[in-house]
């Protein structure tokens, strides 16, 4: 085991690595940043904010940006803001739960939604205020509907929702959908400029001057095809690997095994994500290899059949199969053949 010291440390400080972490100066968002300020102008005016939909791929920014902006809200006073993460709090009820528990407003443990929503409607009632949910696409869709139909109809409430896609709108029910009625804001993925950019911000803070070059900083953000998650947990995990091997400073092939590890963590992380039903289907295809759409159905109804589960419709089957596209972690490609036909296979 390597003995760490000043000398031999690679890492100055580890929490500029964290996905919390929030810097100061905010690279290559500012036209997103306006947008959000722009839906939040009414609120300055003691007015219900405009709803907002933040939409790209990962690691674009999305939640960094978010919770940027409740940092400014906290530190200006004006009104307020809480961020919750739908994949974790799935349901309405524990959406509810976990505001109240962090707001710290009485009843946290209370059994009755409604009891729940009265007491968040009866502090939030003299100012405007901003609830950020993070993974709202990864909702059961009747738990979503549920879930803005109720806090849409507070006075002074305004979302902030935040998914890979537009897709989960045109899944609400008519009656939330016009409520919402969001301002998108995109988020596309970053240039391989701007993450270098963005590497050599953080590189300034959480390591050691001669720990890294930009030779290195170009090398991750060529490898991280846009996603500055990935360009940052990479670079973080190579610098640890620099540190294990007794180096002090980071090499290239810590940063080939440093990407290595993150795909493989991301994989495992998307498949957590998933549903059954979803988990059913990404199994389908990863065991065939490769399979055409309407084999793909067939086979999920055979499947669920033995497993005596109850087949989900085929415009959901259809969305599911486009999710599991919109998280890298399938291929479709037209099939060869005449008509619609398309051919499923895993990401490598």
């Amino acid at each position: 085991m390597v003995a760490y010291d000043d000398n031999t440390s690679v890492v100055a400080d580890f929490d500029a690595f964290s996905e919390t972490y929030i810097p100061s100066n905010i690279l290559a968002r500012s036209d997103q940043i306006r947008e959000m300020q722009l839906g939040l102008s009414p609120a300055y005016r003691n007015s219900r904010p405009i709803n907002a939909w933040l939409y790209g791929p990962p690691g674009a920014g999305k939640t960094m940006i978010a919770r940027f902006i409740l940092e400014k809200l906290k530190e200006e006073s004006r009104f307020q803001g809480i961020y919750v993460n739908c994949w974790k709090c799935n349901s309405f009820y524990a959406i509810l739960d976990s505001m109240l528990n962090e707001l710290r407003i009485g009843f946290g443990d209370e059994r009755d939604s409604r009891l729940k929503l009265y007491k968040f409607e009866t502090f939030i009632a003299t100012k405007p205020f901003v609830i950020v949910l993070d993974e709202i696409d990864l909702m059961d869709p009747r738990e979503r509907d549920q879930t803005l139909y109720n806090l849409l109809a507070l006075r002074k409430l305004g979302l902030i929702c935040i998914s890979e896609s537009r897709e989960p709108i045109f899944e609400l029910e008519e009656r939330v959908r016009s409520r919402l009625n969001p301002r998108f804001v995109h988020f596309a993925p970053y240039t391989e400029e701007e993450l270098v950019e963005i590497l050599k911000e953080r590189a300034l803070i959480a390591l050691h001057a001669e720990a890294w070059n930009e030779e290195i900083l170009k090398r991750v953000a060529e490898l991280s095809k846009g996603d500055a998650r990935t360009a940052i947990q990479t670079i973080r995990n190579a610098a640890q690997q620099a540190e294990q091997n007794g180096c002090t400073s980071i090499k290239p092939e810590h940063v080939e095994k440093a990407i290595c590890d993150i795909k493989d963590l991301r994989k495992e992380y998307s498949l957590k994500k998933l549903s059954e039903d979803q988990r059913l289907v990404y199994e389908l295809i990863r065991k065939q290899g490769s399979v055409m759409s309407v084999k793909l159905w067939n086979d999920y109804q055979k499947e669920c059949s033995t497993r005596n589960l109850k087949p989900i419709a085929r415009r959901t089957f259809s969305n599911y199969v486009e999710k599991l596209r919109q998280m890298n972690m399938i291929k479709i490609e037209r099939a060869r053949v005449k008509g619609k036909v398309y051919v499923f296979s895993i990401m490598d």
